[in-house]
């Protein structure tokens, strides 16, 4: 990803400016952790996740939990395309989620996260 996909009408200039000097930071501190892969996308869930390890607040940290919607058909996040395995085992192992079970298209258990 590049500085122009952020400018290209999403952020303001200041917003851009930010971005420019915080994200290439993360990314050599990611590199020279030995990830000689990294891009932006690693580099700002990089810093995401740092923010939301410093919520000391149960009801903040829920603000950002996942629900994952469940059948015998699948997961999925809300409206959104099946997620593949590789990704529901990392949300999992990762992520605060809670489970929302449906059946046939309607909710009708949400599980504890």
């Amino acid at each position: 990803m590049t500085l122009a996909a952020f400018a290209d009408g999403l952020l303001a200039i200041d917003q851009v400016a930010v971005v420019a000097k915080y994200v290439p930071d993360r990314c050599d501190a990611l590199w020279r952790a030995g990830n000689k892969d990294v891009t932006w996308l690693d580099a700002l869930l990089e810093i995401c996740g740092r923010s939301l390890d410093t919520a000391t607040s149960t009801s903040r940290r829920q603000r950002f939990g996942i629900n994952i919607h469940l059948d015998t058909g699948g997961a999925w996040l809300h409206q959104g395309p099946a997620l593949p395995l590789h990704v529901l085992y990392k949300i999992c192992c990762d992520g605060a989620v809670r489970p929302v079970w449906e059946t046939e298209g309607t909710p009708v258990n949400v599980g504890r996260a």
